[in-house]
């Protein structure tokens, strides 16, 4: 991870999580263990993804979390907003 987007990462982290953000290893270890997994099948652990994530974050069986950094355009704003007005257009009576 490039050293900018580790100190935002580590900035928003500790402002949010306080004490339970590791900024060494980008895992937020919550309270509540609202959702909590089973051990990855070690068959998925060929995509890479899956991979990172159980190997950076092996407290996830317990509901940890890692924090994300997503780029965003202005494509995945308007998108946001399409659906955002679609489910509105649906609540109502």
């Amino acid at each position: 991870m490039p050293e900018d987007l580790r100190e935002l990462r580590d900035v928003l982290g500790a402002r949010r999580y306080g004490s339970r953000y590791c900024s060494d290893s980008g895992v937020v270890r919550k309270d509540a263990r609202l959702v909590t997994e089973e051990n990855i099948d070690p068959a998925r652990l060929s995509n890479p993804h899956i991979r990172f994530y159980a190997e950076s974050n092996p407290g996830y069986v317990n509901g940890d979390g890692l924090i994300q950094l997503t780029p965003l355009g202005v494509k995945e704003f308007v998108r946001a907003g399409v659906s955002a007005g679609r489910t509105l257009l649906r609540s109502r009576p």
